[in-house]
């Protein structure tokens, strides 16, 4: 069965503290723990089940130094995804 999946950056403690500050405690609005804060880098709709571990594999393997990133603005993706964006 294939699975959803998606590559994403874990972001910076000060960066997820700040993101998490803005919770506008709106009743039925699940705002995500800073924790499950991330920058995708690309959505994988449909992966097959015996690509997965192999995926996992290669993006395990990455390696780069920090860079700069400012995030700015705020977008939605479906009513259900708040989204920040650079």
């Amino acid at each position: 069965m294939a699975k959803r999946m998606f590559a994403a950056l874990d972001l910076p403690a000060r960066i997820t503290a700040t993101l998490a500050a803005l919770d506008p405690h709106v009743p039925g609005l699940r705002w995500l723990p800073p924790s499950m804060q991330h920058l995708t880098l690309a959505f994988l709709a449909a992966v097959p089940e015996e690509n997965e571990s192999r995926l996992i594999e290669a993006l395990a393997t990455i390696d780069m130094p920090p860079f700069p990133i400012a995030l700015q603005g705020l977008g939605i993706i479906r009513l259900s995804d708040l989204i920040v964006g650079p």
